[in-house]
């Protein structure tokens, strides 16, 4: 479409049965290009991939009715100047394309939710960093890939309810990120709440830094689950060191990093390190 692409069902039909689906909203902005709606998603049963794309918002669900017979949503590439939001009423899949622009790019905040899980260990979702926003939930476990040199890999609410989270990132990592003002009182970075939350051991992993500006809780802190922080070549560091709720929580902790470590938050609580 050239101004968006819209749900006009009167209830929980299906939108768009098919196998692969390339859909794009357009780009000319002074139209409502969004694909979807923030209160109507699009309804798709796809036996095969997604591609959206649009200069506005995606807002997509696998069709969650009687009717539909792929409960998975698996994605091939979405790219959208501001949001991207999708839903799975099973997994949330990564199609594992060999194309070069088969990536998860938001301009703003992406968010992902899943009953079942988001991405897998062999195929994660491929995500461009670019200082976009990651928000998932999934009620098992979350695989997520940064890819690209344009910015860091922010991760906002991240849940596991019933499994692992496995983030990496290329440049840097950060849960959440701290408000930085210019000496002119300029906002270079604006703030944003992060937290990541997973049942079973989890990993974050970066290229360079990873930058804790959020509490990361894995497990109960007494069931013997295990957190692994790695900085291949930055440090890591805790921006939020008074405020206690913004700790780590965890009964095992593995840090790795090619420079150094502040873990200095009030709020930590582990018994290994």
């Amino acid at each position: 479409g050239k101004a968006g692409v819209f749900n006009a069902q009167s209830g929980s039909e299906t939108n768009i049965i098919g196998k692969d689906l390339v859909v794009e909203g357009g780009s000319d902005t002074s139209k409502n290009v969004d694909i979807g709606a923030a209160d109507k998603y699009l309804a798709v049963d796809l036996a095969g991939s997604l591609t959206a794309r649009t200069d506005g918002n995606v807002y997509i669900t696998n069709a969650n009715n009687s009717n539909n017979t792929n409960k998975d949503l698996r994605v091939t590439a979405v790219y959208a100047k501001e949001t991207i939001n999708l839903t799975a009423a099973k997994d949330l899949l990564w199609a594992n394309s060999s194309l070069a622009d088969s990536l998860l790019t938001a301009g703003k905040t992406a968010n992902l939710i899943a009953a079942g899980t988001i991405g897998t260990a062999d195929a994660p979702i491929l995500v461009n960093e670019n200082g976009a926003v990651m928000n998932a939930d999934a009620g098992s476990n979350i695989y997520l890939a940064g890819k690209g040199t344009n910015g860091d890999l922010v991760l906002g609410t991240v849940k596991a309810k019933n499994g692992t989270v496995e983030a990496s990132s290329e440049t840097s990592l950060d849960v959440g990120q701290k408000m930085v003002i210019a000496a002119d009182g300029t906002i270079t970075t604006p703030k944003v709440n992060g937290s990541v939350t997973a049942a079973k051991s989890s990993s974050l992993t970066a290229g360079e830094n990873i930058n804790l500006s959020g509490p990361v809780k894995v497990g109960t802190g007494s069931d013997d689950q295990s957190l692994t922080l790695t900085a291949a070549k930055g440090g890591i560091s805790q921006t939020n060191t008074d405020d206690d709720t913004q700790g780590l929580t965890v009964s095992f902790l593995s840090a790795t990093s090619n420079k150094g470590q502040d873990l200095q938050n009030l709020g930590n609580s582990f018994s290994n390190y």
